[in-house]
């Protein structure tokens, strides 16, 4: 079933596809943990989401920084690169700050597998791509 879906998004560029890839494996992950750990579901989607979103905008510095000289690419990608660390920490210190989730571990937990399932999956569509 998961080999036919993957199948369907052929046509879409790969930026596209671990973005799909990503989000689905995010809401299986949430889901499951739904039924079996209900008190951490809030922080992963919350993490996850901010994991996927940290992801679409390290895309869009690069896709930008590839229509600059070279010169300035080193600067604008520092500069974002900055901007887009800071920015997550400081949602990331308002969410555990406010109590919005149950436990502030589950915010790490939804970033990082946001994260492990970006690296994996474009990792299989560069391997696609080879054969």
């Amino acid at each position: 079933m998961a080999g036919e879906a993957l199948r369907k998004t052929a046509g879409l560029p790969g930026a596209w596809r671990a973005a799909l890839m990503n989000l689905s494996a995010g809401l299986l992950c949430t889901a499951v943990l739904a039924l079996s750990a209900e008190r951490y579901t809030g922080g992963f989607a919350a993490g996850y989401v901010l994991g996927f979103l940290n992801i679409v905008w390290l895309f869009n510095i690069v896709k930008r920084a590839m229509k600059r000289p070279p010169e300035k690419v080193i600067s604008f990608v520092a500069a974002r690169y900055y901007l887009r660390f800071f920015l997550t920490a400081g949602v990331i210190f308002f969410i555990i700050r406010e109590k919005a989730v149950a436990e502030p571990w589950a915010i790490v937990a939804g970033i990082t597998v946001s994260i492990f399932t970006a690296v994996g999956s474009l990792i299989y569509l560069a391997k696609e791509e080879l054969r």
